[in-house]
């Protein structure tokens, strides 16, 4: 999956978040689901080693982690949109929150900066 962070976040970084649109291409990140689910295999496979857990308490602690992980992709998924439409529409909160923060903390912006929902 490093070909996949490489492939996403050079674009962004050469072009300096100057084109938005191009931020994008971090949604393929998506496909590192996959692999993070790999690792909580791994680690309850482990579990499975310990003599004294019983099969059906190690299959409860699978699904809840996977029932949360989900739950995760879910909700970063609707507050991503929410995110977007609040660019979207004009007089949202969002842009009264940034006219707000760039006259209270920042009177000068530096440039460059990246748009605020970027903590992928």
């Amino acid at each position: 999956m490093f070909y996949v962070n490489i492939i996403t976040t050079i674009p962004t970084l050469v072009t300096g978040y100057n084109i938005p649109d191009l931020y994008y291409l971090k949604m393929l990140r998506i496909f590192e689901l996959k692999a993070s689910q790999n690792i909580t295999n791994g680690l309850i496979n482990k579990l499975k080693g310990v003599g004294d857990i019983k099969k059906q308490t190690i299959k409860k602690i699978e699904f809840f982690c996977s029932l949360l992980i989900f739950l995760f992709l879910i909700i970063h998924i609707i507050s991503c949109i929410w995110l977007k439409i609040g660019h979207l529409v004009e007089g949202s909160w969002i842009l009264a929150m940034e006219i707000i923060k760039d006259s209270v903390m920042t009177p000068h912006p530096p440039p460059n900066t990246s748009p605020p929902s970027t903590g992928w």
